[in-house]
């Protein structure tokens, strides 16, 4: 339970829901099974397609879950997630999104063309997902100042196993933020 931590951690949860029945029950199973009364970002995970997008910010979709969970301080903001930049970029678009995660590394740059740019303009925050590619890079330190060189990009999930990568990847990067010539090589 995180709740004697509570003021130490902004929590962030998501899920493939895209029907308002789905989020309100993936909601409130999210706080419960946290342990907590607000998660500070909650996101419509893996939007695949425009038709998905479409339902989700329909009457009954996802989005209306998550702005009632929002008027009742339930969540703070809300977020997608996903991998197909054009529908990202459509959702983005509405306004409707406080966040974006998106794949992005070193090999994968797509979203450098327009998504960056457009999240940067809108102040709309970016969470990066997979930026090892999928464990292609060794150096981790490397590939999380890559992405964290661009302005536009608010936070990086590097997925760590155990404190040894805590204290060798991430602890790295917090000591050494600066992306070189030296990290472009091992990359």
């Amino acid at each position: 339970e995180l709740k004697p931590y509570r003021s130490e951690w902004i929590i962030a949860s998501k899920r493939p829901a895209i029907t308002k029945k789905e989020m309100k029950e993936s909601i409130n199973k999210s706080l419960k099974r946290i342990g907590v009364d607000c998660i500070e970002l909650y996101q419509i995970h893996h939007l695949k397609s425009k038709e998905m997008l479409d339902i989700a910010l329909s009457k009954n979709g996802a989005y209306r879950a998550l702005k009632e969970a929002q008027k009742e301080g339930k969540i703070k903001f809300i977020g997608i997630t996903g991998h197909n930049l054009e529908t990202l970029l459509s959702a983005l678009k509405t306004g409707f999104f406080d966040t974006v995660m998106i794949n992005f590394n070193f090999k994968e740059q797509e979203a450098a063309k327009e998504i960056l740019p457009f999240c940067q303009k809108e102040n709309i925050g970016v969470i990066v997902m997979k930026p090892l590619a999928g464990g292609t890079f060794q150096n981790a330190a490397s590939a999380i100042r890559f992405c964290l060189s661009f302005p536009s990009i608010s936070a990086v999930i590097p997925g760590i196993c155990d404190e040894r990568e805590l204290r060798k990847d991430v602890i790295e990067v917090l000591e050494n933020p600066e992306f070189t010539k030296e990290d472009e090589k091992k990359l």
